[in-house]
């Protein structure tokens, strides 16, 4: 094992944060998100964040799904068939990582999966009906929709092929946004529990908004942990 000097940030405010303190307390699920094509998720650090996990909590769930990610290659400007295969490869990356390290944990009494996108998430009613709801407030509340276009923009940013338009490859990249913020908040559905920690290394605001109530309404049964 390398060595782990990982920590939970303490003394956030906020329900987000409240309910992953309380996740931790009770050692209960948290779930790791890991981004095809985003550098943070090196082989070191996906060891040293599944490590630190599986000291923490009794229940991991981990996804780097590719099906998501092909929006965000589609709105750089790859077509349709090499946007599918680069975000199906760097997936794999990922997860052949993962499982490397899930093999080396002492601990092999947790209860730690990899969650396929396709046969787990993406045909799930509970994952689907929020989806919808994300669409809708999308579309209805104007703060959702302007923080949403700058997160994705944010994401997309010196990354656009030449001659793609902008807020054209933002429209389409948002669409990754939406289908993770649909799972975060349906995860404790998905996974039959009262509460979920999703466990991250930088603040995620658009996430902290809409489970503290800016847009809507406060959701308790998600949480968010910072661990750096």
């Amino acid at each position: 094992m390398m060595s782990n000097n990982l920590h939970v940030k303490d003394g956030l405010n906020g329900t987000v944060f409240q309910t992953g303190y309380e996740v931790l307390k009770n050692k209960g699920l948290a779930i790791i998100w890991m981004s095809t094509g985003n550098s943070y998720f090196s082989p070191d650090n996906i060891q040293r964040i599944i490590e630190f996990c599986s000291e923490r909590f009794s229940v991991i769930r981990i996804l780097a799904p590719f099906e998501p990610a092909i929006h965000t290659y589609k709105s750089i400007g790859y077509e349709e068939k090499r946007a599918s295969r680069k975000a199906k490869l760097n997936s794999n990356r990922l997860k052949n990582h993962t499982r490397k390290t899930i093999e080396k944990i002492s601990n092999k009494k947790i209860d730690i999966k990899i969650i396929d996108w396709d046969a787990d998430i993406s045909s799930n009613e509970h994952y689907k009906k929020i989806l919808k709801a994300i669409e809708k407030l999308y579309s209805e509340n104007e703060s959702f929709q302007k923080n949403a276009d700058s997160t994705t923009e944010q994401v997309l940013k010196n990354k656009i092929k030449p001659g793609k338009d902008a807020q054209e490859s933002v429209k389409t990249g948002v669409r990754y946004l939406f289908e993770e913020l649909a799972f975060v908040l349906a995860s404790p559905l998905i996974f039959q529990v009262k509460q979920t920690a999703y466990i991250y290394h930088k603040r995620w605001p658009i996430l902290e908004n809409l489970v503290n109530g800016k847009y809507d309404k406060i959701r308790k049964n998600v949480g968010f942990l910072l661990i750096k």
